[in-house]
């Protein structure tokens, strides 16, 4: 039984992706999370930082944004 565990727990941790980068992703995501999000027309969004009020215009179809963040999250 000692076998057939070890070499499932081997299996389970060989799917998942490595520590530091998994916990890069979900600190990024949970940033990213923070902001609200309303379409206006086709490709473009307002995006509001709901802690500050302050509201971006995004231009998908152009890849265009007021903001700095833009292309990191």
């Amino acid at each position: 039984m000692k076998i057939v565990h070890d070499r499932l727990r081997k299996l389970q941790q060989s799917l998942h992706i490595a520590d530091i980068p998994i916990a890069k992703f979900n600190a990024r995501l949970r940033i990213s999370r923070r902001y609200a999000c309303s379409k206006s027309s086709f490709g473009v969004y307002q995006v509001e930082i709901p802690e500050s009020g302050i509201k971006y215009i995004v231009n998908l179809a152009e890849k265009i944004c007021e903001c700095k963040d833009f292309y990191q999250y």
